[in-house]
This record gives structure tokens, sequence and C-alpha cells, in this order.
């Protein structure tokens, strides 16, 4: 024997509240998956519409980012001379050898200067071993401590030194001149 139909209707009315919330849970996980769905619709656009098959960005082995990545000026000049690079009309490399450097400089409310990443480097010693004078004289004049060192216990004034970037050298030299 079948259950009558009015019987159910009668039985939803009845527990009207039970009936309302598992109406609202199932309206809300749609709506969930609604949007969950239209934002991973916008990602997949967004990712696709920007950059070129014909450029890439190369990292130093182990490196899951540009931040974390340091590439010599030899290694950019080996990958420069690569025949895979693209040339321009002139024979020259279609190559842009670029260093991200964040730099946290010192704020009204203190913020430190002197900020580590994963390995111990600061800003600064990002600088001083990629030959950026301007930037390691800006991070000197908002606080910078050129005697930070990073887990190898090297300072900016090594690598600087290390990487023969006289200019930077002189400039912490005049910079221990002033303390």
């Amino acid at each position: 024997m079948a259950v009558p139909l009015s019987y159910n209707v009668r039985s939803l009315y009845i527990r009207r509240k039970l009936t309302m919330l598992a109406v609202g849970g199932i309206a809300l996980v749609i709506a969930v998956l609604i949007v969950l769905i239209a934002m991973a619709n916008g990602f997949r656009v967004a990712l696709s519409a920007t950059g070129s098959p014909i450029n890439a960005i190369v990292t130093q082995r182990g490196s899951f980012s540009e931040l974390s990545s340091a590439i010599t000026r030899d290694s950019a000049q080996v990958l420069s001379d690569d025949p895979r690079v693209m040339k321009d009309a002139n024979g020259r490399a279609l190559f842009s050898p670029e260093l991200i450097v964040v730099a946290n400089m010192r704020r009204k409310d203190g913020a430190d200067v002197n900020v580590k990443d994963g390995d111990g480097w600061t800003p600064l010693i990002k600088a001083a071993s990629a030959g950026l004078t301007d930037l390691a004289r800006v991070l000197l004049q908002h606080g910078a401590d050129m005697d930070v060192s990073d887990k190898l216990e090297r300072t900016a004034w090594m690598y600087a030194a290390l990487a023969g970037h006289e200019e930077i050298a002189a400039l912490f030299k005049e910079a221990r001149a002033k303390k």
C-alpha cells in the first residue's frame, strides 16, 4: 500500500521548521558550490589570458618562486647566450635578467627593515650580492644593519666583497665610518 501524497504534504507542514532548515542547508551548499565554480573559472580565465607561451621565467635550482631564487650575472650571461633564447633583428637576446627584492622599510610604527627570509637574507644582503648600489644606499638610510648575518654567518658586506661589488663595499665602509 502506497503512502498518499496528502500525508507527505501534511508532514512537511507539521515539521515546517525542520523542513525549512533542510531547504536552507541545501540552498547554502548550492550557493557555495556556485561561488567556488565561478571563482575557479575566474582564475582559469585570468591565468590563461595573461602571459605568453614564448616567455619563460628562469629560477635557481630548488627555488619555488622568483623571490627565493638568486642567479648570478655569469649564469644570466650563459642563459642569454643559449640558442633557445629568441634574438631581435640585431642579434641581441630578448632577455631581461631582473632581480626581485622585497625591501621592508622602517615604517612610522617601527617595523623592522632587517627582516630575514628563509635563508636569513635581509633586503640589504640581497642588494649587496646583486650589486644594487642605489637600493643598498636607500636601505642604509632607512636603518638597515650591515652586520646582520644570514644562515651561513655572512653579512651584506661579505657578499658585496665576494661578488666584487666595490662601489657597495665603499658605501658600507663610508656608513661604518659614520657610526
